[in-house]
């Protein structure tokens, strides 16, 4: 699963954009290393674009997994950024309510929603109405891009 990462520093945000099945392995292994490797960023807030994925039949599973290796950057972040989600099917959105459920039962004061509107989960985040058309730009122009290629913007 592809998840170009993007820093929007102006905006304090870090945005992921999910290709592919979502695998614990896979959603979560470049998020724990781009904030093990960027600390700086755990007070920025993230969005997760869920809108390009399908998940794995067992997917429940999968969710415990994800959750419990996300835990700690989810710890270090509670209480200075929130996290949004954002879905593009009915199954992708109760998929992601499943596993924002999870994350909210081992860590109840985190902020994280999931969203089906992309513009709702950026002003959820904070980001201007006046910065949505240029961060909305710039994930349709990086989908296909992998974090190394945008090693200015981190």
């Amino acid at each position: 699963m592809a998840r170009p990462y993007q820093i929007f520093s102006a905006q304090r945000l870090v945005v992921a954009q999910s290709t592919g099945t979502a695998t614990a392995q896979a959603m979560t292994t470049e998020a724990v290393n781009m904030f093990d490797q960027h600390p700086e960023h755990h007070g920025f807030n993230s969005l997760v674009d869920l809108r390009r994925s399908r998940f794995p039949d067992d997917f429940s599973a999968e969710v415990r997994a994800a959750v419990r290796r996300m835990e700690p950057v989810y710890r270090a972040r509670t209480g200075l950024a929130k996290t949004a989600l954002v879905s593009g099917d009915d199954t992708t959105y109760g998929m992601t309510r499943m596993y924002q459920a999870t994350v909210l039962s081992r860590l109840p004061d985190y902020d994280i929603e999931v969203f089906d509107d992309m513009r709702q989960a950026l002003r959820y985040l904070g980001v201007s109405d006046g910065d949505i058309p240029d961060v909305l730009a710039a994930l349709d122009v990086a989908g296909d891009q992998t974090e190394a290629a945008l090693p200015d913007q981190l």
